[in-house]
């Protein structure tokens, strides 16, 4: 199971606040020494207990190192460094729920660039289509152009994630399904709207280990419109008229931490009590 996965990975810290704006509603991240073993144990794990589905991504990937004349997976891996994070930025009234970004920590940020643009010159070469990019802010938005690649190996979540648009932002580089969601984190990163400096992030985080396998960072007031797509209607009208208490704990963490044999969990809810506004 993923949570003997964990158990086997040590863990690290993150930097995610330092590139995430003030507008993350939530986000999950992953760290660990090492990307290559984490990589390992994920696999071998998948093929464990989904060997069709590891089948098929087997089949589909040699298909696609085939037509490109590499190893994609190798090439787009080989500059991942100690964290992967995804992460739901908080929605406008007319957006969707369907955006998502994905951060990934960078070995060496000049590495991650090479690496990208190797893949992307490979894909040009073999393909009729060609480079698309902008620039914003000082950085270069580019569009990635393997359809399919994220939910080949990250499955439902990233069923909309096809064809993402990514940039660099100090040592990650971040993806996202949708061109506003990664214009909206590039202006936040460049305001310094960033997460390290929200002190209710910050009181969030002073309860728990700076070290950790998985975790898990959820700002109520900004991912509450997001749960409606999540829950049937009876649970929601539930939700709804307790909407007061669920606002009085305005922050959720959550940890997993592994130690090489086993893994522990620690779960905090910040308690402020809820004021609504006057109308």
């Amino acid at each position: 199971s993923l949570l003997d996965v964990v158990s086997f990975l040590e863990g690290g810290s993150s930097n995610l606040e330092t590139i995430a704006g003030e507008n993350t509603a939530a986000y999950v991240s992953f760290c660990f020494p090492s990307f290559k073993d984490a990589e390992n144990l994920l696999l071998e794990n998948y093929k464990v207990n989904s060997l069709q589905s590891y089948t098929e991504m087997k089949k589909s990937l040699d298909r696609l190192n085939k037509f490109l004349n590499m190893d994609v997976l190798e090439v787009f891996t080989s500059w991942i460094g100690g964290e992967v994070a995804i992460i739901k930025p908080r929605l406008e009234n007319d957006q969707k729920a369907d955006h998502i970004v994905l951060a990934i920590r960078a070995k060496e940020i000049h590495l991650a660039k090479d690496q990208m643009a190797y893949l992307a010159e490979q894909i040009q070469w073999k393909t009729p289509i060609r480079e698309r990019a902008m620039e914003f802010n000082g950085h270069t938005i580019h569009y990635f152009r393997l359809k399919g690649f994220f939910q080949l190996f990250f499955g439902g979540m990233f069923e909309r994630f096809e064809r993402p648009y990514y940039t660099f932002l100090g040592d990650y580089v971040v993806f996202s399904n949708k061109a506003a969601s990664l214009l909206s984190f590039v202006e936040d990163y460049e305001q310094k709207n960033l997460l390290k400096n929200n002190p209710g992030f910050e009181n969030a985080l002073s309860y728990l280990k700076s070290s950790s396998t998985i975790f898990l960072y959820t700002d109520v007031h900004k991912f509450y419109s997001q749960l409606k797509p999540m829950m049937n209607p009876a649970t929601w009208n539930e939700i709804q008229s307790n909407k007061d208490i669920l606002y009085s704990f305005p922050y959720w963490t959550m940890q997993v931490i592994g130690d090489g044999r086993s893994a522990s969990l620690q779960y905090v809810m910040d308690y402020s009590p809820y004021q609504p506004e006057e109308v």
